[in-house]
């Protein structure tokens, strides 16, 4: 009886300290203003084409935070680009460059970042003194290589985005657009 006390106690103190995937999920969802504004601007453009409202996946909002974070302690250097990621995290380093030779181990960061199934792809944004969820779509909306992601037109018309991730942080913003994986 003793045995069986002490191991429902230790069982309890040990689920009682471990941090749960619905306790990290819910942190996730919780947006702050700057991103709520952003996921409101991007949803609104979204409406204004007849396209569904996409909400937040918590692995993409860690995806996005992670690579907001990154972006502010390592910015790239070029022929990096926004979408490169450092080798200071738990992930694989990588150079984005304007070829896209890279595009591969940039889709790939929501199974390496929170362990999706899906692949990520994202849109990016730096200002040079504070980025703004405003001056960050606006730039989204003029850029003939971003838009079409928000809009799911040209090489995205066939996408159906199961949700996204929204980071904004200093300088950068990011968007992680996810699909549904095949199987």
């Amino acid at each position: 009886m003793r045995f069986l006390c002490s191991t429902l106690l230790l069982l309890y103190l040990s689920l009682w300290h471990l941090p749960s995937a619905w306790a990290q999920d819910q942190k996730a969802l919780q947006l702050n203003a700057q991103e709520a504004l952003l996921l409101k601007l991007l949803n609104e453009e979204r409406i204004k084409l007849n396209l569904p409202k996409l909400t937040i996946i918590p692995g993409l909002q860690r995806v996005a935070r992670a690579h907001v974070k990154d972006l502010t302690n390592h910015p790239p250097i070029p022929p990096c680009n926004l979408h490169s990621w450092s080798s200071n995290g738990n992930w694989s380093a990588c150079c984005y460059t304007s070829d896209h030779k890279q595009a591969a181990k940039m889709w790939s960061k929501p199974k390496e970042v929170a362990g999706m199934d899906e692949n990520g792809f994202e849109i990016a944004f730096a200002h040079s003194q504070k980025a703004t969820p405003e001056e960050a779509m606006k730039s989204w909306k003029e850029s003939p290589s971003h838009y079409p992601l928000i809009s799911n037109q040209g090489a995205w018309s066939d996408n159906q985005w199961i949700g996204v991730g929204v980071a904004i942080a200093g300088q950068y913003a990011v968007i992680w657009f996810a699909e549904k994986a095949s199987n």
